[in-house]
């Protein structure tokens, strides 16, 4: 496990990313601790993960920023925005625009920074919402150099198909 968690916060993980570096490795960040479906714990989540960009954009050791777009909005919202559209709330309508605001944000700032960022893949009915957002961000931001990444299950049967897709 302790090869996988190099500290429970960013400075903690310095002596980890420094270890690893001499024998050639680099580091990606993952802030994944679960956040409160709470509008404080997503934003806390999301200034996390703001600067969990900043810092990789300091050290030429980590090759990603990580981010997992399940922390930034509500299940509920998630998977009605994947599933079930049609019944999406005014409301609903609203946390979801916020949940892309703060999902392109990200994706805008590892460009600004030049910080490679991926994209976690997640459950099964989140996905389709988290494809079509990260499709968009890879065609912003991937003009020059490739900033953002979408990560695939692939033990899934349709992984094969969208990453051909996406290709």
């Amino acid at each position: 496990y302790r090869q996988f968690v190099g500290g429970e916060t960013l400075e903690e993980c310095d002596p980890t990313i420094a270890k690893i570096e001499k024998f050639g490795v680099m580091a990606a960040l993952d802030y994944s601790a679960e956040s409160e479906q709470t509008p404080e714990g997503i934003e806390a989540t999301f200034r996390e993960t703001m600067r969990s960009i900043d810092n990789a954009a300091r050290n030429e050791n980590i090759a990603y920023a990580v981010f997992k777009p399940s922390t930034l909005t509500t299940d509920d919202v998630l998977c009605k925005a994947s599933e079930r559209p049609g019944e999406m709330t005014p409301k609903d309508k609203e946390e979801y625009d916020a949940f892309v605001q703060r999902f392109n944000t990200l994706c805008e700032h590892a460009h600004e920074k030049g910080v490679r960022i991926l994209v976690d893949a997640e459950d099964y009915c989140f996905q389709e919402a988290i494809d079509r957002l990260t499709d968009e961000a890879m065609r912003r931001h991937n003009k020059e150099r490739a900033i953002v990444f979408a990560t695939l299950q692939m033990y899934r049967h349709d992984r094969m198909p969208y990453l051909e897709q996406i290709y």
